[in-house]
C-alpha cells in the first residue's frame, strides 16, 4: 500500500466494504469482505490502523478497528443504538464518535481499545461529526441546537462549547481540520446547494472551494495542499472520489463508483447513507 493512500467505503456485491486507493487513482485494494456493511473508515494518526463502522447483528452500528492491511479485526463498542463517525485523537490514544445510545445523537469519546467510554455533549438536539484539532485541544462538531446546522467547538472533555459558524444556512457541517490546525474544511448549502468550503480556525475567511459537491465527506492531504471528497447522491447513483487543490481550486476525479454521499441533511436522525471519514492516510505512514 502506497504512502498517502485514501480509504473509503464502496458498494461491493450486496453490501458496503472498505477499500483503499492511491491519490493518483491507482491500486484499488479491498480491505474488508464481510457479510454486513462496513463504512466510515478513519486512519489512525500513525497510519497503522483503520477505525470504521460495521452493521451489528441486531441492526445497530458498532465501531471496529483493523490493521491497515485489513487484519486483526477488533470490535470497540456494540449497541444499544448506533455508534458511528469515529475520529482519532492526534496522539492515537482516543477516538471520538457519535452514539444514539441515550435516545438522540450525542458525541462520545473512548480509549483506542474501546474502554473508558464517556459522553461529551448533552443536548436534546443532534450533535454529530466530531473532528479533533491537530494539537488535541479542541473538537469541532456539527449541531442543530440553534434551529439549523452550525459548526461548534469544544474542549476534548466536552466543556467550553461555542458556536463557530453562524451563516443561517440550513446546513453548515462535517468539519475537518487542516493538518496545521489553521483552517477547517466543511460542507455548507449557503449558496443554495451543498458545496465544499474552507475557513480559518476562528470562523473567519470563509472561501468556496468546490461547488455542488453534495453532503459527502472530505479529508485533507497530509501536506494540507489538497482535499479529497466523495460525491454522489441517492443509493445507486454514480459518483466518485475527487481531489480539489486548495490554492487553485482545480478538481480532479480519482475514481468512479457507487458512492455514499448525503450523510446528514438537515432534520435527519441518523445518517441516510454511509460515507468515508478522514480517509487520507497520514504523511509517511
Amino acid at each position: 500500500m502506497a504512502k498517502g493512500a485514501i480509504a473509503f467505503a464502496m458498494l461491493s456485491g450486496s453490501g458496503w466494504q472498505i477499500f483503499t486507493i492511491n491519490p493518483d487513482g491507482t491500486s484499488l485494494t479491498k480491505l474488508t469482505d464481510l457479510a454486513t456493511d462496513q463504512i466510515q473508515p478513519a486512519w489512525s494518526p500513525d497510519g497503522a490502523r483503520i477505525a470504521f463502522v460495521a452493521q451489528g447483528e441486531g441492526g445497530g452500528m458498532q465501531i471496529e478497528v483493523m490493521n491497515a492491511d485489513g487484519s486483526n479485526l477488533q470490535t470497540l463498542n456494540e449497541g444499544p443504538g448506533w455508534n458511528y463517525l469515529p475520529d482519532w485523537s492526534p496522539d492515537g490514544t482516543r477516538i471520538a464518535f457519535v452514539s444514539s445510545r441515550d435516545g438522540n445523537n450525542e458525541i462520545y469519546v473512548m480509549n483506542a481499545d474501546g474502554s473508558g467510554q464517556m459522553r461529551l455533549t448533552d443536548d436534546p438536539n443532534e450533535d454529530l461529526s466530531p473532528s479533533w484539532s491537530p494539537d488535541g485541544t479542541r473538537v469541532a462538531f456539527q449541531t442543530n441546537r440553534d434551529g439549523n446546522n452550525e459548526i461548534y467547538l469544544m474542549a476534548p472533555d466536552g466543556t467550553n462549547q461555542m458556536m463557530l459558524t453562524d451563516s443561517k444556512a440550513s446546513f453548515d457541517g462535517d468539519p475537518a481540520w487542516s493538518p496545521d490546525g489553521s483552517r477547517i474544511a466543511f460542507v455548507s448549502d449557503r449558496d443554495g446547494q451543498a458545496s465544499l468550503y474552507v475557513m480559518n480556525a476562528d470562523g473567519t475567511g470563509v472561501t468556496l472551494l468546490a461547488r455542488g459537491t453534495g453532503y459527502g465527506e472530505r479529508s485533507w492531504s497530509p501536506d494540507g495542499g489538497r482535499i479529497a471528497f466523495d460525491q454522489g447522491g441517492p443509493p445507486g447513483n454514480i459518483g466518485g472520489i475527487y481531489v480539489v487543490d486548495v490554492e487553485t481550486r482545480s478538481v480532479t476525479k480519482l475514481f468512479d463508483g457507487r458512492w455514499a454521499s448525503s450523510a446528514v441533511p438537515p432534520g435527519s436522525r441518523f445518517p441516510l447513507l454511509p460515507r468515508p471519514h478522514h480517509p487520507w492516510r497520514p504523511r509517511g505512514a
